[in-house]
């Protein structure tokens, strides 16, 4: 071979390289894009995995809370019972002191 003939193969070649250089560069670099999209992707499917949990347990104590309202409005009624039995029970203690020397029986506090 002659030295004009290895120079346009070495010439041809040293493009080829260049060329291969040039799509491992935009592989490498489309491979790195691919990565931060998945990254990101994972990013977003835990934070909608936390925002998930976070709702449950929001939901989870709106309950609760709804059954302590019940419960303390069972109370309520119940003390607002209780009060307004109270004055009868003194009343009818009352009378029972008063009228105990002859003797009070539930049939005549009644």
């Amino acid at each position: 071979m002659r030295s004009s003939e290895l120079r346009t193969m070495a010439l041809r070649q040293k493009h080829q390289i260049d060329k291969q250089q040039q799509l491992l560069a935009a592989r490498e670099q489309r491979l790195r894009f691919l990565k931060t999209q998945e990254a990101n992707e994972t990013a977003v499917t835990a934070e909608g995995e936390r925002l998930r949990r976070l709702r449950e347990r929001v939901e989870a104590q709106e309950s609760k809370l709804r059954r302590l309202r019940a419960l303390r409005g069972q109370v309520d009624l119940q003390k607002t019972y209780n009060v307004s039995l109270v004055p009868q029970q003194v009343i009818t203690t009352a009378r029972c002191t008063i009228t105990f020397a002859t003797r009070c029986s539930p049939e005549k506090t009644s």
